[in-house]
């Protein structure tokens, strides 16, 4: 516990800022994917370091906040997959129709 009592815990942030920025980039695969599943795996190892240690720190809304978001970055690249997939399948089976 800091000298101003519990302290907001790094991962929480780390899980909410990769969350946020894991939405925008959801098109790009090499990008958006990892920052997605980052956001997700920090928000909950950052849940479970604030309820094991609740005097030492805090910040569970921006862990869930990071889960959140980040679960909409792996919902949206996955659209976006089929997206492409389905436009390829038009492409050679219907001529672009």
């Amino acid at each position: 516990m800091g000298p101003m009592g519990p302290q907001v815990n790094p991962l929480a942030i780390a899980s909410m800022v990769l969350g946020i920025l894991s939405i925008p980039a959801c098109c790009c695969a090499f990008v958006g994917t990892p920052l997605s599943v980052a956001a997700v795996v920090l928000g909950i190892v950052s849940m479970q370091k604030i309820k094991s240690q609740p005097q030492a720190w805090t910040g569970t809304g921006m862990a869930i906040a990071g889960i959140a978001t980040g679960s909409v970055g792996v919902l949206l690249w996955i659209a976006a997959l089929f997206t492409t997939l389905d436009d390829g399948l038009r492409a050679r089976l219907f001529g672009g129709y």
